[in-house]
Parts: C-alpha cells; structure tokens; sequence
C-alpha cells in the first residue's frame, strides 16, 4: 500500500497533461470551427468507429458510422492530416476547418469513411511510440482518431493495430461492444508477460500484463483483482465490455530520478486499463481502474463538472470492493488526501459546480483529487444515514438505468433522496451541501470520513 504521499494525484487519469497543450476554449472544442454561427450545430450521433492503426507510418483509416441529425457530420480531428473521406461509399465533399472534419449529409443512419494521418508525440496527448502507448484523456482522441471529444458521447467501437517491432506485444481491444466514451481505447506495445489472474463468476477472464522483471509487483497490485471485479458485477451490475479484462503496465515515468504525481495512476481504457509502472503494486489502483467499467466507462458522465459522477463513485465502490474480498481498507488513504485537500484553500474547490459545459477542465481546479475524495466522503457518510446495502441498491439501479449511457451527479443525488427515509431528507440535503457544493471542507471533516 502506497503512503498518503505517494497516493497523491494517482487515481483515475490525473498524469502529466500540460495544460498549455489543451484546446483553447473552456469547453475543450476549438473556437474557430464554426466562425459566424449562432446556434449549435445539428445533432449528431456517432454509433461505432471501427479503426485501423499502423504505427509505423502513422496512418490510419476509421470507419464511422453516424445518424446525421439534418446538418453536416462534425468530427473533431485536430491532429489529423485527412487524406480522404468518402460518405456510403461515395467520395464525399469535405472540409477541415478550425480542427473540425464537416461532411454535408442528409437525415438518417450515414457510414463515413476517412484515410488520414495522425502523429507521433512527446507528450501525453496521442500517440507516444517512445513509450509505446497512446494517451487521449480527457480530449485528445482527435489526435489519434477522428471523434467527438464529448464525455457524455457513447459509441462502440473496434481496433486493429499493425506497424510494432516484431517480439513485441500490442495490447488492445479488438472489439468495444458497447457504448464507451471517447477516451476509452487505448493502446499499449512493449515485451508483455500476460498472467491470466482467473475468472469471475459471469465468465469474464481477468489478466495481467507486466514488462520485464516486473512480475512481483504486478502480482502484489493484483492480488485481489478478480475477486474485486467478480463482488463489483455480483453488487453493482453485469460489465458491459466483453470477457476479458486486466491491467496493463505502461511506462508513465519521467526517468529523472524523482517520482512525482505524473509518474503514477491508472486509466481506463476497458477492457485493457493502463497502470503506471510506479503503481503496479498498489492494489487501489488496480481495482480503481477496473470500477470504473461501472461508473465513468459503464455510465458516462454528462459534462466535465459531473466528474465527481465518475470518481467519486468509484473510488467510494473501490473501497467497498476491496473490503468485501479482504483486500487493505482504503479509507485512510482517502482520509490522508482528504487532509490535504482541505487545508489548501487556495486549490480547493466545490466538487460539484453548478454549470455544465463551461469549464476546461484541464485548468479547472476541479482537475484534481477534490472529485475523488468528497465524493467518496459523501458516498461513505450516505451509507452511515441509510445503511450500505441500502445505497449499494441504489449505485445498482442507477447503474441498470444509465448503463450505456450519460447521468449526472444530480440524477444520483434524485435517486439517493428517493430512497432516503422521509425524516433524513434534510441530513442527505446537508450531506449534498457540505461535501459537494461548498468550497470549504465540512466540519469534522476527517473523522466524519473515517470507518
């Protein structure tokens, strides 16, 4: 188990974005894609991309499919050279303007066609070949694809990856057969020792893929992963994307001889989610990265400021996860962070902002560790008022609701008032206020957290 030092920022995908490589708009969509208009663009809706990658020429083909909603077709692709574009099967008349492909299309269900080129980076914004793995959170995935940067878009999705050194593995998931957001596909390619871990009791195969001389710590960090993932379906749900699943390490580190916050964490990329080296031993990141195929990949969240939707649930279900199976508590972690949070008033922040759509979330305080540990407070404090097996009832059918879909953490807050006994109404409204909404920690703050 890693100190409250090294735990800190190593949850979910908080790693070494630069903020000065965000888009320059707080939405995280280029201003300039469509000069001179004053309504939204029609709707759209992106039904699966099927994708073909070679990594050694950095070229790439992506089928689309897309119900054109009466307007053009709109796909973000900023970091893309588009070399073709073909609409049915017919050469399409296309425009790349302000880092927006637009294809005109008449209504209905459309398959669009695009050959492009995509490029090699340094940083954790597309694909890194030094380091053999891609990165797209939050909103890079039009440096690698073309795509709708939105968190709350869902669509499925399959990959075929060619162009690696011979001897070497790339991990990736050939088929994502249910909706995903955008950010979910990831690659990995190095020297991988896959270690099949065992399966659950729904018949997923649970796996780990370590590089070289790295077997002991992935054994360590994964000790209880299966049973994790099997109470996770058993409790919460049925996982949505596929039948099989695992960590895979990747190399995150700056090799400067510090470890800091952006050399540690995880992703999710489901099925195959991506652990820093640095990390591989810690059992909460590993199952933290596997919950989010429930809450943040499984139920998307609608806009940045829902992200507490996301981790906060998962951290607080990673907990509950990890205690059912025998796993470390992880409460004091979380408590540790916690006090770190609250005693910076100067990055502190609501973890729950009252807007949708207006912040980039790159340079947003809520960038941080504040979704996470309030969130998971919140949650941990709900329990205490209604009973846990009451709120795991609730996550559960929340989970069946908005499966596939996008909520927000106000739906949760609905369907935990729904089920909050007539008298403690006004206890769970303070719960919402104190944890979420306010800026300041709530009083007590770390032993209301605490077991």
């Amino acid at each position: 188990m890693l100190t409250a030092t090294g735990y800190h920022l190593l949850l979910g995908a908080l790693i070494a974005c630069d903020p000065a490589d965000a888009p320059a708009d707080k939405t995280g969509k280029n201003p300039e894609k469509n000069p001179g208009d004053t309504a939204p663009p029609p709707a759209q809706d992106i039904l699966r991309t099927d994708l073909t990658l070679d990594l050694e020429t950095l070229s790439g083909q992506a089928g689309i499919g897309v119900i054109a909603g009466g307007g053009p077709i709109r796909l973000e692709v900023g970091g893309l050279e588009i070399t073709s574009v073909t609409l049915d099967g017919a050469a399409a008349d296309w425009r790349v303007k302000g880092g927006q492909l637009t294809v005109p299309a008449a209504p209905g269900t459309r398959q669009v066609d695009v050959d492009y080129r995509f490029q090699a980076y340094a940083g954790f914004r597309g694909w890194i070949p030094e380091r053999g793995l891609t990165f797209v959170w939050p909103y890079y995935c039009s440096n690698l694809f073309p795509c709708d940067p939105d968190p709350a878009d869902g669509l499925q999705f399959s990959m075929a990856v060619t162009g690696y050194a011979p001897g070497l593995t790339a991990i990736y998931p050939a088929e994502i057969p249910a909706d995903a957001p955008s950010y979910m596909p990831g690659i990995a390619v190095g020297d991988y020792t896959r270690t099949d871990l065992g399966t659950t009791s729904s018949g997923v195969q649970i796996s780990v893929w370590s590089l070289p001389g790295r077997l002991d710590a992935a054994m360590l960090g994964t000790a209880h992963l299966t049973a994790a993932f099997d109470y996770l379906e058993r409790t919460y749900g049925p996982w949505r994307f596929g039948d099989h699943a695992g960590s895979v390490e990747v190399d995150w580190n700056n090799h400067d001889g510090v470890i800091d916050w952006s050399d540690v964490g995880g992703i999710e990329h489901h099925p195959f989610w991506h652990i820093a080296s640095f990390s591989m031993p810690s059992e909460e990141v590993h199952i933290h990265e596997a919950a989010h195929g429930w809450f943040g990949d499984g139920v998307r969240f609608a806009c940045w400021e829902d992200l507490v939707l996301s981790e906060g649930t998962t951290t607080y279900i990673t907990a509950q996860a990890a205690r059912a199976v025998g796993a470390p508590d992880f409460f004091p972690m979380y408590v540790d962070e916690l006090e770190t949070i609250c005693r910076n008033d100067r990055t502190n922040t609501a973890a729950m902002p009252g807007t949708c759509g207006e912040i980039d979330i790159l340079t947003d305080p809520l960038w941080s560790m504040i979704p996470y540990m309030k969130g998971a407070c919140f949650y941990k404090e709900v329990a205490d008022l209604i009973g846990e097996e009451e709120l795991d009832q609730v996550i559960a059918a929340f989970y069946a609701e908005h499966a596939g879909g996008a909520a927000t953490m106000q739906d949760m807050i609905d369907d935990l008032r729904a089920a909050t006994p007539a008298g403690r109404t006004e206890a769970l409204d303070t719960l919402v206020r104190e944890w979420l909404q306010t800026k300041d920690c709530p009083p007590d703050y770390a032993a209301r957290c605490s077991r």
